[in-house]
């Protein structure tokens, strides 16, 4: 999305004649943008970080900063070291996860997470609870969508 912004930037930066009166208005414009996109994105994001976090553990225990990674590597990329450490803790004390040390050949022992059974249940509840949480949304979006462009 952020590209999609900063390709409207570009083109109407490329509109301007020489004086650039435009410019600051635009560049304003463009962080405000920005701003709203990231904004909705992290607020979403605090919702179901807990229900991601679990998913990848599902595949493999996994350490903080391999799940910051992992998340990244799909497409997450606004989740921060800092958000994941305590996320980590509450679902510890909540009995989803457990943890363990691991040896790492790049530095100090690891501390690995892992889904226990009452996680791996909360997995499946979630999932589900997303599933009809977004069909329920999507169906709203799309109704709105077809009275817009009628």
């Amino acid at each position: 999305m952020l590209l999609v912004v900063v390709g409207y930037f570009a083109e109407a930066v490329d509109q301007l004649d020489t004086s650039g009166h435009y410019l600051a208005y635009l560049n304003r414009c463009a962080i405000m943008q920005c701003m709203v996109v990231i904004g909705r994105e992290s607020q979403i994001m605090k919702g179901v970080l807990d229900l991601c976090v679990m998913s990848i553990l599902d595949a493999e225990p996994t350490y903080g900063y391999g799940l910051v990674s992992a998340l990244a590597d799909r497409g997450l990329d606004l989740v921060a070291e800092g958000s994941i450490y305590p996320l980590l803790a509450r679902l510890e004390r909540r009995g989803l996860l457990s943890s363990f040390k691991s040896p790492s050949a790049e530095g100090p022992a690891r501390k690995y997470y892992e889904l226990t059974v009452e996680g791996r249940a909360e997995l499946v509840l979630g999932r589900q609870s997303w599933s009809e949480t977004t069909a329920k949304i999507n169906r709203l979006l799309e109704v709105h969508d077809e009275t817009a462009s009628a």
